[in-house]
């Protein structure tokens, strides 16, 4: 087994808080009077710069050379090192106000880039599961709504005709959604189009488990588990047995060769899509939580131990022999989900109970931070430049990544 680790760490993105809506840190920034370009103390001038001279010579107006302070226009004299109040998260508007780890947007502590909130289940109930497309925006709530948006107006209105019947929901290709359905008879599989189609069919009771997982990929339809079997319904409500996981799963996603899937309490494991469904156990790390597709093999999102910032997202690559491990993403705090944009940006949700941070980390190994303060933040997804999680409080959030 072969791992590779790196976590350069740079701050790359404005930070939101609680409820999806509030600035972090956005304290008005400090005008220090006479402090750029001019150098600081003195008795003359209060602009913002001004010309060359000699301590506390500043002139009115903007710009204007170096000042006795030595730092370049634009800059400023804090504690004898020079630095750009616009941008420095140490020194953001004034010496020494600190951001804290966000970063310095114009002298201001945070982002400018809040994300749209809309409260989608009705009473608050916490959101299960977010399908969004290139038309449209679709929401699980635990009680088992479907809500459907125009992906543009992000103005939820509810499938009446499916209400309290969802079980799950996946997208399963480019402009199409599946839910399995339970009617409180035969299941149904059901399926939304971007162009507005729709079919279901019915498909016994091989879902009527409200634990059963699904697993998407572009063939059709969906791999459902309900405890420890694993199967392959269409679309048409054919179904058939693909692998008996030797394992209950928890979580689980497919690709073209290997069906992924962390079991409770009982790691990660791939699974062939072959007569056989050879199993190969996915052992990097600590404490398996979730996995998600990446080009080339999957992400394990590693847990880690409670308290502490021994949480990761590894990529594995399970078409070598032995599988190739990867530790992308380290030293976090109890990471739970992650995305991938193919294989550029991982977006992931960093411990939810307390933290609730969305974040980012890009293949030059930065990362950023999109929001903070999502208490209860799960079903995190992407589509086109936008970011999307649910929260326990049945809102859903999205912001631009």
């Amino acid at each position: 087994m072969s791992i590779r680790s790196g976590a350069a760490w740079s701050i790359a993105a404005g930070v939101v808080l609680a409820g999806c809506a509030a600035l972090v840190g956005a304290e008005e920034a400090t005008l220090v009077q006479g402090s750029s370009g001019g150098g600081s103390g003195g008795t003359a001038g209060s602009g913002l710069g001004g010309g060359a001279g000699t301590a506390g010579e500043a002139g009115a107006g903007e710009g204007g050379g170096a000042g006795a302070s030595g730092c370049p226009t634009g800059e400023t004299s804090c504690n004898e090192v020079c630095v750009d109040l616009k941008k420095d998260p140490d020194n953001c508007g004034s010496c020494g106000n600190k951001c804290g780890g966000m970063p310095c947007n114009e002298g201001k502590c945070g982002a400018t880039n809040l994300p749209e909130v809309r409260d989608v289940c009705t009473g608050g109930i916490p959101v299960a599961d977010i399908a969004p497309t290139e038309a449209f925006v679709y929401v699980l709530c635990q009680d088992g709504q479907i809500m459907r948006s125009d992906a543009g107006a992000m103005q939820f209105t509810s499938l009446t005709a499916y209400k309290a019947k969802a079980l799950r929901l996946a997208r399963t290709g480019p402009g199409r959604v599946v839910g399995i359905l339970d009617l409180a008879g035969p299941s149904q599989i059901h399926a939304w189009d971007d162009g507005g189609g729709e079919s279901s069919s019915d498909i016994g009771a091989v879902a009527v488990y409200l634990e059963s997982r699904l697993a998407t990929a572009d063939f059709g339809g969906v791999f459902v588990s309900a405890d420890y079997g694993i199967n392959l319904v269409r679309l048409d409500g054919t179904f058939e047995a693909t692998c008996s996981a030797t394992v209950k799963v928890a979580t689980m996603v497919a690709d073209d060769k290997f069906i992924y899937a962390v079991g409770a309490n009982a790691g990660a494991f791939a699974y062939e899509r072959s007569e056989n469904c050879s199993q190969t156990k996915l052992g990097a790390g600590g404490n398996p939580v979730s996995v998600a597709l990446r080009p080339g093999g999957v992400l394990v999102v590693h847990e880690g131990l409670a308290g502490n910032t021994s949480g990761d997202v590894t990529f594995v690559n399970p078409y070598e022999n032995p599988p190739v491990y990867d530790v992308l993403i380290d030293k976090l705090n109890k990471p739970i989900e992650a995305v991938s944009r193919d294989n550029e940006e991982i977006f992931y949700i960093e411990d939810p109970s307390n933290l609730g941070r969305i974040a980012s980390w890009k293949p030059n190994g930065s990362r950023g931070v999109l929001a903070e303060g999502q208490k209860g933040a799960r079903a995190l997804r992407w589509q086109g430049d936008f970011v999307y999680w649910g929260t326990q409080n049945g809102k859903v959030c999205r912001i631009h990544r």
